[in-house]
Protein backbone atom coordinates (compact mmCIF):
# COMPACT_ATOMS: atom_id res chain seq x y z
CA UNK A 1 0.00 0.00 0.00
CA UNK A 2 1.49 3.17 -0.86
CA UNK A 3 1.35 6.28 1.38
CA UNK A 4 -1.13 8.15 -0.42
CA UNK A 5 -3.34 5.59 -0.37
CA UNK A 6 -2.80 4.90 4.00
CA UNK A 7 -3.76 8.69 4.10
CA UNK A 8 -6.55 8.46 2.06
CA UNK A 9 -7.39 5.77 4.70
CA UNK A 10 -6.60 7.91 7.94
CA UNK A 11 -8.39 10.94 6.46
CA UNK A 12 -11.79 8.37 6.20
CA UNK A 13 -11.22 6.47 9.16
CA UNK A 14 -11.45 9.79 10.83
CA UNK A 15 -14.58 10.78 8.77
CA UNK A 16 -15.99 7.46 10.51
CA UNK A 17 -15.42 8.53 13.90
CA UNK A 18 -16.06 12.25 13.87
CA UNK A 19 -20.00 11.06 12.16
CA UNK A 20 -19.80 8.07 14.75
CA UNK A 21 -19.29 10.55 17.71
CA UNK A 22 -20.98 13.59 16.71
CA UNK A 23 -22.29 16.67 18.72
CA UNK A 24 -25.55 17.54 18.01
CA UNK A 25 -27.94 20.62 18.06
CA UNK A 26 -30.64 20.68 20.22
CA UNK A 27 -32.02 23.74 18.32
CA UNK A 28 -31.84 21.56 14.86
CA UNK A 29 -33.66 18.91 16.11
CA UNK A 30 -36.45 21.03 18.08
CA UNK A 31 -40.01 20.65 16.88
CA UNK A 32 -41.70 22.85 19.51
CA UNK A 33 -40.96 24.06 23.03
CA UNK A 34 -43.40 24.89 25.54
CA UNK A 35 -43.30 26.76 29.19
CA UNK A 36 -43.90 25.31 32.24
CA UNK A 37 -44.44 27.38 35.23
CA UNK A 38 -42.39 25.20 37.41
CA UNK A 39 -39.10 22.46 37.35
CA UNK A 40 -40.36 18.88 36.29
CA UNK A 41 -37.43 16.64 37.21
CA UNK A 42 -39.71 12.99 37.35
CA UNK A 43 -39.78 10.70 35.07
CA UNK A 44 -42.95 11.22 31.77
CA UNK A 45 -45.44 8.59 30.71
CA UNK A 46 -47.72 9.09 27.51
CA UNK A 47 -50.66 7.71 25.43
CA UNK A 48 -51.03 8.09 21.45
CA UNK A 49 -51.44 11.66 21.77
CA UNK A 50 -50.44 13.82 25.26
CA UNK A 51 -47.57 13.54 27.66
CA UNK A 52 -48.25 13.78 31.38
CA UNK A 53 -46.40 14.44 34.06
CA UNK A 54 -45.76 16.42 37.15
CA UNK A 55 -44.08 19.59 38.34
CA UNK A 56 -41.84 19.40 41.65
CA UNK A 57 -44.56 22.34 43.23
CA UNK A 58 -47.56 22.97 42.03
CA UNK A 59 -49.10 21.66 38.26
CA UNK A 60 -50.14 18.60 37.01
CA UNK A 61 -49.46 18.64 32.87
CA UNK A 62 -50.92 17.59 30.09
CA UNK A 63 -48.58 18.26 26.93
CA UNK A 64 -50.18 17.61 23.39
CA UNK A 65 -47.31 15.85 21.08
CA UNK A 66 -48.19 17.08 18.19
CA UNK A 67 -47.79 20.87 19.07
CA UNK A 68 -47.02 21.34 22.42
CA UNK A 69 -50.57 22.61 23.59
CA UNK A 70 -50.37 22.41 27.76
CA UNK A 71 -52.98 22.09 29.82
CA UNK A 72 -52.22 22.13 33.43
CA UNK A 73 -54.21 21.47 36.63
CA UNK A 74 -53.65 22.42 40.14
CA UNK A 75 -52.16 19.54 42.67
CA UNK A 76 -50.08 20.67 45.68
CA UNK A 77 -47.51 19.51 46.25
CA UNK A 78 -45.99 18.33 43.16
CA UNK A 79 -43.60 14.94 42.49
CA UNK A 80 -40.27 14.24 42.55
CA UNK A 81 -40.90 10.10 42.18
CA UNK A 82 -41.84 7.60 39.49
CA UNK A 83 -44.37 8.80 36.76
CA UNK A 84 -48.01 9.27 36.10
CA UNK A 85 -50.30 5.96 35.46
CA UNK A 86 -53.08 5.61 32.87
CA UNK A 87 -55.60 3.46 32.73
CA UNK A 88 -58.44 3.83 30.33
CA UNK A 89 -59.93 7.45 31.00
CA UNK A 90 -58.26 7.84 33.95
CA UNK A 91 -54.44 9.07 34.66
CA UNK A 92 -53.44 8.75 38.44
CA UNK A 93 -50.63 10.32 40.24
CA UNK A 94 -48.94 10.47 43.82
CA UNK A 95 -47.22 13.78 45.56
CA UNK A 96 -44.86 14.35 48.10
CA UNK A 97 -47.79 15.79 49.81
CA UNK A 98 -48.91 12.11 51.20
CA UNK A 99 -51.95 12.38 48.56
CA UNK A 100 -53.16 10.55 45.61
CA UNK A 101 -55.07 12.09 42.34
CA UNK A 102 -57.22 10.40 40.26
CA UNK A 103 -57.66 12.91 37.33
CA UNK A 104 -59.86 12.74 34.10
CA UNK A 105 -57.30 12.10 31.11
CA UNK A 106 -59.14 14.40 28.15
CA UNK A 107 -60.24 17.27 31.06
CA UNK A 108 -57.16 16.67 33.86
CA UNK A 109 -60.68 17.25 36.56
CA UNK A 110 -59.60 15.65 39.68
CA UNK A 111 -62.03 12.53 40.15
CA UNK A 112 -61.37 11.64 43.30
CA UNK A 113 -58.08 12.38 45.85
CA UNK A 114 -57.08 10.14 48.82
CA UNK A 115 -55.11 11.70 51.63
CA UNK A 116 -53.18 10.48 55.13
CA UNK A 117 -50.41 8.16 53.05
CA UNK A 118 -47.15 8.04 54.76
CA UNK A 119 -44.64 9.95 52.31
CA UNK A 120 -44.79 9.76 48.75
CA UNK A 121 -47.70 7.59 47.01
CA UNK A 122 -46.06 5.56 43.95
CA UNK A 123 -49.22 4.11 42.28
CA UNK A 124 -48.99 1.26 39.33
CA UNK A 125 -52.47 -0.45 37.68
CA UNK A 126 -53.54 -3.59 37.46
CA UNK A 127 -56.60 -5.55 38.66
CA UNK A 128 -56.41 -2.59 41.29
CA UNK A 129 -55.12 0.40 41.37
CA UNK A 130 -51.68 -0.13 43.90
CA UNK A 131 -49.66 2.43 45.69
CA UNK A 132 -46.84 2.66 48.30
CA UNK A 133 -45.97 4.65 50.67
CA UNK A 134 -44.10 4.07 53.82
CA UNK A 135 -44.24 1.00 54.89
CA UNK A 136 -47.42 -0.21 53.59
CA UNK A 137 -48.58 -1.09 50.02
CA UNK A 138 -52.22 -1.14 49.36
CA UNK A 139 -54.81 -2.04 46.65
CA UNK A 140 -57.34 0.40 46.39
CA UNK A 141 -60.78 0.24 43.96
CA UNK A 142 -59.37 2.65 40.33
CA UNK A 143 -62.99 3.76 40.60
CA UNK A 144 -62.84 5.52 44.02
CA UNK A 145 -60.20 4.52 46.07
CA UNK A 146 -61.39 2.92 48.53
CA UNK A 147 -59.19 0.24 49.99
CA UNK A 148 -59.26 -3.73 49.00
CA UNK A 149 -56.32 -4.87 50.89
CA UNK A 150 -52.56 -3.56 53.05
CA UNK A 151 -49.49 -4.97 53.59
CA UNK A 152 -46.92 -4.23 55.56
CA UNK A 153 -43.20 -3.61 54.03
CA UNK A 154 -40.08 -1.78 55.35
CA UNK A 155 -38.76 1.04 54.16
CA UNK A 156 -39.71 3.34 51.30
CA UNK A 157 -40.26 2.86 47.94
CA UNK A 158 -38.76 5.32 45.00
CA UNK A 159 -40.60 4.46 41.49
CA UNK A 160 -43.65 2.55 40.21
CA UNK A 161 -43.83 -1.24 40.96
CA UNK A 162 -43.81 -3.39 38.50
CA UNK A 163 -47.00 -5.96 37.72
CA UNK A 164 -46.01 -9.25 36.54
CA UNK A 165 -47.80 -12.70 36.22
CA UNK A 166 -50.25 -11.51 39.11
CA UNK A 167 -47.22 -10.71 41.00
CA UNK A 168 -45.63 -7.24 42.27
CA UNK A 169 -42.57 -6.33 42.20
CA UNK A 170 -40.88 -3.41 44.11
CA UNK A 171 -37.82 -2.31 46.25
CA UNK A 172 -37.94 -0.27 49.12
CA UNK A 173 -34.72 1.63 51.11
CA UNK A 174 -33.90 5.29 51.71
CA UNK A 175 -33.74 4.40 55.34
CA UNK A 176 -30.51 5.84 57.09
CA UNK A 177 -27.72 2.70 57.38
CA UNK A 178 -30.20 0.56 57.81
CA UNK A 179 -30.94 -2.55 55.00
CA UNK A 180 -33.70 -2.27 52.33
CA UNK A 181 -35.92 -4.95 50.47
CA UNK A 182 -36.65 -6.69 47.53
CA UNK A 183 -40.85 -7.40 47.56
CA UNK A 184 -43.12 -10.11 45.50
CA UNK A 185 -46.44 -9.63 46.51
CA UNK A 186 -49.15 -11.36 44.99
CA UNK A 187 -51.57 -8.72 43.04
CA UNK A 188 -54.88 -10.16 44.30
CA UNK A 189 -54.65 -10.89 47.78
CA UNK A 190 -51.58 -8.74 49.18
CA UNK A 191 -49.48 -11.98 50.45
CA UNK A 192 -46.02 -11.73 50.04
CA UNK A 193 -44.22 -14.41 47.75
CA UNK A 194 -40.82 -13.45 49.01
CA UNK A 195 -38.61 -10.68 50.77
CA UNK A 196 -35.34 -10.42 49.97
CA UNK A 197 -32.68 -8.41 51.61
CA UNK A 198 -30.33 -5.76 49.87
CA UNK A 199 -27.81 -4.82 52.16
CA UNK A 200 -26.45 -2.01 53.73
CA UNK A 201 -22.77 -1.70 53.19
CA UNK A 202 -20.81 0.56 55.70
CA UNK A 203 -18.04 0.07 53.89
CA UNK A 204 -20.01 1.53 50.33
CA UNK A 205 -22.56 3.65 51.41
CA UNK A 206 -24.92 4.97 53.99
CA UNK A 207 -28.37 3.40 52.90
CA UNK A 208 -28.98 -0.08 51.49
CA UNK A 209 -31.66 -1.17 49.84
CA UNK A 210 -32.35 1.33 46.60
CA UNK A 211 -33.70 4.51 45.49
CA UNK A 212 -34.64 3.00 41.80
CA UNK A 213 -37.26 0.71 41.06
CA UNK A 214 -36.93 -2.74 39.52
CA UNK A 215 -36.88 -4.55 35.47
CA UNK A 216 -38.33 -7.85 35.12
CA UNK A 217 -37.49 -9.26 32.13
CA UNK A 218 -37.79 -13.27 31.32
CA UNK A 219 -37.18 -15.07 34.44
CA UNK A 220 -35.46 -12.28 36.39
CA UNK A 221 -35.78 -9.00 38.73
CA UNK A 222 -33.07 -6.76 38.44
CA UNK A 223 -32.42 -4.02 41.11
CA UNK A 224 -30.04 -1.33 40.82
CA UNK A 225 -28.54 -0.66 44.21
CA UNK A 226 -27.43 2.19 46.78
CA UNK A 227 -25.03 -0.31 48.06
CA UNK A 228 -23.05 -0.09 44.22
CA UNK A 229 -24.47 -3.38 43.33
CA UNK A 230 -26.62 -3.99 40.28
CA UNK A 231 -28.65 -7.46 41.24
CA UNK A 232 -30.19 -10.03 39.49
CA UNK A 233 -32.69 -12.46 40.70
CA UNK A 234 -35.19 -15.39 40.10
CA UNK A 235 -38.40 -13.47 40.10
CA UNK A 236 -40.31 -16.87 41.00
CA UNK A 237 -37.86 -17.36 44.23
CA UNK A 238 -36.02 -14.56 44.43
CA UNK A 239 -33.01 -16.65 44.72
CA UNK A 240 -29.54 -14.32 43.65
CA UNK A 241 -28.94 -15.02 40.15
CA UNK A 242 -25.63 -12.85 39.98
CA UNK A 243 -24.31 -9.57 41.20
CA UNK A 244 -22.72 -7.07 39.79
CA UNK A 245 -20.31 -4.39 41.08
CA UNK A 246 -20.92 -0.78 40.22
CA UNK A 247 -18.86 2.12 40.28
CA UNK A 248 -21.17 4.53 42.84
CA UNK A 249 -24.62 4.03 44.14
CA UNK A 250 -27.64 4.06 41.58
CA UNK A 251 -30.54 5.87 41.80
CA UNK A 252 -31.65 5.01 37.52
CA UNK A 253 -34.05 2.18 37.20
CA UNK A 254 -32.92 -0.91 35.05
CA UNK A 255 -34.17 -1.27 31.89
CA UNK A 256 -33.59 -4.25 29.55
CA UNK A 257 -33.33 -4.53 25.72
CA UNK A 258 -32.53 -7.10 23.52
CA UNK A 259 -30.62 -9.09 26.21
CA UNK A 260 -28.87 -5.93 28.28
CA UNK A 261 -29.48 -4.49 31.02
CA UNK A 262 -28.83 -0.81 31.19
CA UNK A 263 -28.63 1.81 34.10
CA UNK A 264 -26.46 4.63 35.66
CA UNK A 265 -24.58 5.73 38.61
CA UNK A 266 -24.60 8.53 40.65
CA UNK A 267 -20.95 8.91 39.55
CA UNK A 268 -21.85 9.91 35.67
CA UNK A 269 -21.76 6.54 34.34
CA UNK A 270 -23.58 4.63 31.69
CA UNK A 271 -23.50 0.95 32.27
CA UNK A 272 -24.62 -1.76 29.72
CA UNK A 273 -24.53 -5.66 31.39
CA UNK A 274 -25.48 -8.56 30.16
CA UNK A 275 -28.74 -9.44 31.58
CA UNK A 276 -28.02 -13.20 31.58
CA UNK A 277 -24.86 -13.38 32.89
CA UNK A 278 -24.20 -10.29 34.55
CA UNK A 279 -21.04 -9.42 32.37
CA UNK A 280 -20.37 -6.13 31.53
CA UNK A 281 -20.42 -4.82 28.22
CA UNK A 282 -19.53 -1.30 28.21
CA UNK A 283 -19.50 1.57 29.98
CA UNK A 284 -19.62 4.97 29.08
CA UNK A 285 -18.39 8.38 31.64
CA UNK A 286 -20.77 11.63 30.94
CA UNK A 287 -20.19 14.91 32.94
CA UNK A 288 -23.23 14.59 35.32
CA UNK A 289 -25.04 12.32 37.69
CA UNK A 290 -27.39 9.74 36.03
CA UNK A 291 -30.68 9.71 38.01
CA UNK A 292 -34.16 8.89 38.55
CA UNK A 293 -34.89 8.73 35.02
CA UNK A 294 -34.99 5.54 33.10
CA UNK A 295 -32.32 4.66 30.03
CA UNK A 296 -34.83 5.29 26.75
CA UNK A 297 -34.26 3.35 23.85
CA UNK A 298 -35.09 3.71 20.35
CA UNK A 299 -33.68 1.24 17.47
CA UNK A 300 -30.01 0.68 18.41
CA UNK A 301 -29.87 3.35 20.62
CA UNK A 302 -29.91 4.22 24.24
CA UNK A 303 -30.27 7.45 25.74
CA UNK A 304 -29.35 8.50 29.22
CA UNK A 305 -29.84 11.91 30.97
CA UNK A 306 -27.56 13.53 33.35
CA UNK A 307 -28.43 17.24 32.40
CA UNK A 308 -26.91 16.48 29.16
CA UNK A 309 -28.71 14.11 27.05
CA UNK A 310 -26.43 11.29 26.14
CA UNK A 311 -26.89 9.07 22.92
CA UNK A 312 -25.06 5.82 22.54
CA UNK A 313 -24.85 2.53 20.57
CA UNK A 314 -26.60 -0.42 22.44
CA UNK A 315 -24.42 -2.70 21.70
CA UNK A 316 -20.93 -1.51 22.05
CA UNK A 317 -21.21 2.25 23.63
CA UNK A 318 -19.79 4.30 20.78
CA UNK A 319 -21.61 8.01 21.66
CA UNK A 320 -23.69 9.25 19.16
CA UNK A 321 -24.87 12.71 20.64
CA UNK A 322 -24.17 14.78 23.63
CA UNK A 323 -26.62 17.52 23.65
CA UNK A 324 -26.34 20.42 26.66
CA UNK A 325 -25.38 23.76 27.30
CA UNK A 326 -21.61 22.46 27.96
CA UNK A 327 -21.29 21.11 24.26
CA UNK A 328 -23.28 24.15 22.34
CA UNK A 329 -26.98 23.54 23.04
CA UNK A 330 -29.87 25.45 24.31
CA UNK A 331 -30.60 23.36 27.23
CA UNK A 332 -29.99 21.37 30.15
CA UNK A 333 -32.44 18.27 30.40
CA UNK A 334 -34.20 16.85 33.67
CA UNK A 335 -36.34 13.94 32.21
CA UNK A 336 -37.09 11.96 28.62
CA UNK A 337 -38.89 10.03 27.01
CA UNK A 338 -38.98 8.24 23.55
CA UNK A 339 -41.43 7.66 21.08
CA UNK A 340 -41.98 4.63 18.60
CA UNK A 341 -41.48 7.49 16.04
CA UNK A 342 -37.86 8.60 16.92
CA UNK A 343 -39.40 11.79 18.58
CA UNK A 344 -38.05 12.17 22.24
CA UNK A 345 -39.97 13.95 24.58
CA UNK A 346 -38.04 16.39 27.86
CA UNK A 347 -38.49 18.49 30.50
CA UNK A 348 -35.56 21.09 31.21
CA UNK A 349 -34.42 24.42 31.45
CA UNK A 350 -32.44 27.05 29.42
CA UNK A 351 -30.04 29.35 30.13
CA UNK A 352 -32.20 31.84 31.36
CA UNK A 353 -33.55 29.31 34.06
CA UNK A 354 -36.76 28.93 32.59
CA UNK A 355 -38.40 25.28 32.64
CA UNK A 356 -39.63 24.16 29.32
CA UNK A 357 -40.77 20.71 27.79
CA UNK A 358 -39.87 20.32 24.23
CA UNK A 359 -39.24 17.41 21.18
CA UNK A 360 -36.45 16.76 19.27
CA UNK A 361 -36.63 14.40 16.46
CA UNK A 362 -34.38 11.62 15.65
Amino acid sequence: MTNANKVILFFIALVHISCENSVESDDKKSLWVTPLEEAATAALTMDEEYLYFSGVFKYFYRIRKMDGQKLRQEMNPGSLLGNPIIADSLVYSGTRGERLYCLNKNTLDKVWIKSGFAWNTIPSVGNYLYVTEENKISALSKEDGNIVWSTEIIGRNAFNPVINDNNIYFVTGLRFKQDGYLYCINSLNGKVVFQKTIPYLEDRSQFGGSSAGVEVWNNYVYVPADNRNLYCFNKETGDSIWTFKMDATSETPAKVSDGIVYTGTLNRTCYAVDAITGNLVWSYRTVGSIRRIPPQFHGDKVAFISGALIICNKKNGNLIADISTRTGGKYEYLSALWDTDGKMYLTGFNTNSEHLVLVLQF
